[in-house]
This record gives C-alpha cells, sequence and structure tokens, in this order.
C-alpha cells in the first residue's frame, strides 16, 4: 500500500466516523423533538417512550399503551409504508387515525408496546375486507367487489 493509498483510506474511515457521529445526534435530536412535543401518558407525568425501531423513521402517530415497557407506541412512515403495500384496498393511514381514536377513548382496552403491531395488523385486515376501502364511504350493493361495480354488474340487475 503506498502513503496516498493509506492516506486515502484513513480520510475515509474518518469521513464514515463523522457520518456514524451526525446520524447519531440526528437521532438523538428527533427524540428529543418528539418528546417535547408529545403528550405525556394520562396519570404518569413521563414524556413517551420512542420505539427502539423507530429508528430515524418519521413518527406520524403515538399509541397510548400499558405495560412496563412504556407509555406510548410510535407508528412510523416506513410501517404505514410496509401496511399499504400489504393492504392496498384501505388508506393505512386513515385506518391508524381510526384506530388511535378507539385506543383512546377505550382506555381500559390498551394493548402493551408490543401488541400494537398486531392489533393495528388485525385492525387493517379488518377494513380491507369489511370492503370500505380507498374513496367508499358508504355500503350499498357490490360495495365490497370494487370489479363488480365498474363492470357494471350491478346496474344490469
Amino acid at each position: 500500500m503506498t502513503g496516498s493509498d493509506s492516506d486515502r483510506d484513513r480520510v475515509l474511515q474518518e469521513l464514515v466516523e463523522s457520518i456514524q457521529a451526525l446520524l447519531r445526534e440526528m437521532h438523538a435530536f428527533h427524540v428529543d423533538v418528539l418528546q417535547m412535543f408529545s403528550p405525556a401518558a394520562p396519570g404518569n407525568g413521563k414524556a413517551p417512550i420512542v420505539s427502539p425501531a423507530a429508528g430515524l423513521a418519521v413518527v406520524l402517530l403515538i399509541f397510548p399503551t400499558v405495560g412496563a415497557n412504556g407509555s406510548t407506541w410510535a407508528l412510523t412512515s416506513a410501517q404505514v409504508d410496509e401496511w399499504q403495500q400489504l393492504y392496498p384496498g384501505i388508506d393505512v393511514l386513515q385506518e391508524c387515525r381510526n384506530a388511535l381514536g378507539w385506543c383512546k377513548a377505550n382506555p381500559k382496552k390498551q394493548k402493551t408496546m408490543s401488541g400494537m403491531p398486531k392489533f393495528l395488523a388485525g385492525w387493517l385486515s379488518k377494513a380491507q375486507n369489511s370492503g370500505r376501502g380507498k374513496g367508499q364511504t358508504e355500503k350499498g350493493p357490490g360495495s365490497g367487489s370494487l370489479l363488480l361495480q365498474e363492470s357494471g354488474y350491478y346496474n344490469e340487475r
């Protein structure tokens, strides 16, 4: 290895270390800002705990939870994107807002941090299977089958 190669490797290593330090600082700042602007869980006076799995993803909603692991669970943009692929027939973010409303209205039925993904996946599955998909606001003949609606099947009957 020549002198210039070792200099280049040293500079690259310093650059990688600087980027890693910057990412750690950004994550710490993200957590601090989230805790400043998020409501504390009712009655405990503590700032919400951010899910470690949230990483650097954008937190969209904060769900109240029960249990020793913390008082909140963060729904990230990455999780919404993943679920939108799995449940294409519904507006995943809106359904998660609906679930958040339910959680706040039913504090005795709140889930644990580890139970929130299963709860929301079940909620989303029911929403998709019920036919209350994107743009559908009322139930009626064929509300669960967009293909039959678009084909004019129900108009011919």
